[in-house]
């Protein structure tokens, strides 16, 4: 009996990675200590167990327990015997299980028990799936570098997957440790997460937060890339703040980021830069010379990968094997993330999507992103596109939008935490905000859905407005932006742009009522 019980019923190479008598440990704190149970059921299964013999005895242990039976020693182990499983010809089941009842483990010590068995199991899967790569390589030598590294990385990150997944779906008391977090995060008031430059976007919706991800909606060549790209430079130049940024693009290449951000630097034409054509006008060159003292001072923030159409399982190894490299685990550095942008690409042609409507693809997309956040613990800003009832939108029709513009997928509402919409003003939207607040704006940021707000977000969500002596009506607040050789400056939230002018308003009233005394 004791040479099969402690014999592993699979060849094993390696060494320190099945431990019989911790899985014989398990089985009595279960048998000894029942009110484990509900705690351990949600993370140990019968594939912990190495042994053929213990997986067993565990499946009729947790079956007693679903069925809310006693564990009687002597009903537990005819259970197993009537199982006629030939394995056990050898081992006097009887015995074993009287034995296991004689051990004098302790509660704690048995989950403890349980955390080690599911960790020598983890190290097994581990070794198991080093193999897998290793075959995978031998033999598929035709293939290139960048689509081995991607299969490799593939194997890899299912299983890192699968964990996380794992460990994120357990219970958690919500009180907890609650007085101690909120404490500590007292005794240290920082600014959360990646700090966003532009100061009403900050006050409205916040900093990019760890775990976060944002949407940006608009139509096709509306500016998306340029507002994402101008949120990065502006995170990452921060001088509070260690920010590494990397750009996943899906349409620009890094020679066309480049310049579009040297543009945005200078406030050149891309033109003449893309051209050299600057060297023709001395101011312009004087600018661009100017600037290289500023492009060195940057150097090493931010990253630029063109992916093309690749899938999102691909860029997504990308993001971590990127992550695990230039982001240390002290967390001295933050990272931000731009992906650049959500759309259908190679997924269409992958057998796993086949029977995949397109809004189901998408939907795929924004979860995984969204999973990705929080397992890395950064903020991932995106874009998607608006569809054409975006363009169709009348005057002041900025002010009422609903998520119903948002192309694509409902699922980008549902699972982001922040979803905008980037509207490129029509020509009477450009009138508007130039009669009226005296600004040169051409674009708008209008936010959808919001998780996360900043600290004046929820008093300045609705703008009244006068429409007559005694009559008002109220509209939904947005940030107007000013957009010029691919730099983005901020103009100011219609809140504030309103009471500005009341201001203005109440100041000419009074002179004149001084007029009139006088």
């Amino acid at each position: 009996m004791e040479d099969l019980l402690n014999t592993p019923t699979k060849k094993i190479n390696l060494n320190n990675l099945v431990s019989l008598n911790l899985e014989r440990h398990v089985l009595s704190a279960l048998l000894k200590q029942p009110q484990i149970f509900p705690e351990i059921d949600t993370f140990l299964t019968d594939v912990d167990f190495y042994n053929k013999v213990h997986q067993t005895v565990f499946c009729v242990i947790r079956n007693s327990y679903l069925k809310n039976e006693k564990l009687d020693k002597v009903l537990l182990a005819q259970k197993i015997k009537n199982l006629n499983i030939n394995f056990f010809e050898e081992v006097d089941i009887f015995d074993y299980i009287e034995n296991l009842f004689f051990s004098n483990i302790n509660e704690k010590a048995g989950i403890e028990a349980c955390k080690e068995l599911i960790k020598l199991r983890i190290r097994r899967e581990m070794c198991g799936n080093a193999d897998r790569e290793k075959e995978f390589v031998i033999r598929n030598g035709d293939k290139s570098l960048e689509e081995l590294f991607s299969g490799v990385d593939q194997i890899h990150n299912d299983q890192i997957s699968f964990y996380y997944k794992s460990d994120i779906n357990q219970p958690i008391d919500i009180f907890k440790n609650l007085e101690e977090d909120i404490e500590k995060l007292g005794n240290e008031p920082k600014e959360d997460g990646v700090v966003v430059h532009f100061n009403s976007f900050r006050e409205l919706f916040g900093n990019f937060t760890s775990g976060s991800l944002s949407i940006f909606c608009a139509r096709a060549k509306s500016g998306k890339s340029t507002m994402l790209n101008n949120l990065l430079f502006g995170a990452c130049t921060n001088s509070n703040q260690k920010v590494k940024g990397l750009i996943i693009d899906t349409e620009m290449d890094t020679r066309m980021v480049q310049r579009r951000m040297l543009s945005a630097m200078t406030d050149i034409n891309e033109y003449y830069i893309r051209t050299g054509k600057f060297r023709l006008n001395s101011e312009m060159t004087q600018k661009i010379r100017e600037a290289w003292k500023y492009v060195k001072k940057y150097n090493g923030l931010i990253d630029h990968i063109y992916v093309g159409s690749a899938d999102i399982d691909y860029v997504i190894s990308l993001i971590r094997r990127w992550y695990r490299k230039n982001i240390p685990r002290n967390g001295d550095t933050l990272a931000l993330i731009v992906f650049d942008y959500i759309k259908l690409t190679n997924e269409l042609g992958d057998q796993k999507y086949k029977s995949y409507k397109d809004y189901q693809i998408v939907a795929q997309k924004i979860d995984k992103l969204k999973r990705l956040s929080i397992e890395l613990e950064c903020a991932i800003i995106s874009a998607g596109q608006t569809n054409r009832m975006n363009e169709q939108r009348k005057s002041g029709y900025l002010r009422t939008d609903t998520g119903a513009a948002v192309g694509l997928s409902d699922q980008i509402n549902a699972l982001s935490d922040r979803v905008f919409l980037y509207n490129k003003l029509a020509l009477d939207e450009l009138a508007e905000a130039k009669s009226e607040y005296g600004i040169n704006a051409t674009h708008a940021l209008i936010p959808l859905y919001l998780r996360i707000m900043g600290e004046k977000g929820p008093n300045k969500e609705l703008v009244k407005f006068r429409i007559d002596k005694d009559k008002y009506t109220w509209k939904d607040n947005f940030i107007y932006y000013n957009v010029q050789n691919f730099k983005v400056t901020e103009l100011g939230c219609l809140y504030d742009l309103e009471e500005k002018k009341k201001d203005k308003f109440d100041i000419t009233e009074d002179n004149h009522d001084d007029s009139d005394i006088l």
